[in-house]
């Protein structure tokens, strides 16, 4: 078996503001997308990690930024044309995870009346 052709899953660590910890988002490169297993919403998704990585998100409250999708469509065909090794792959979702994370950290505004 090439190296290609090895099963490649990797960690997508985002903070969940809802449960106030860290979670492990597993994304593996598909022929033509991503596999996204997290807790009870797991599955096949296109290049943009649509439709369970978001359903994922949105169900723990985790905001994201828009330019989300199109990043990780750009990082799949890296991953499935074999233009970056494991670690660079690696470090741009840690880099992506860090973005989400960020957009997390500014307190959103209540509003109760």
């Amino acid at each position: 078996m090439s190296d290609r052709d090895k099963k490649r899953t990797f960690t997508f660590p985002v903070y969940c503001p809802r449960f106030k910890q860290n979670d492990d988002y597993e994304l593996t490169v598909l022929e033509d997308g991503w596999h996204v297993a997290h807790s009870a919403i797991n599955g096949d998704c296109d290049p943009r990690g649509a439709p369970f990585l978001y359903e994922n998100l949105t169900h723990d409250s985790i905001e994201y930024p828009s330019g989300l999708p199109v990043a990780l469509e750009s990082l799949f065909e890296h991953a499935r044309d074999g233009t970056l090794t494991d670690d660079e792959i690696r470090s741009r979702l840690d880099r992506l995870a860090q973005w989400v994370n960020h957009v997390n950290a500014v307190e959103r505004p209540q509003f109760d009346d």
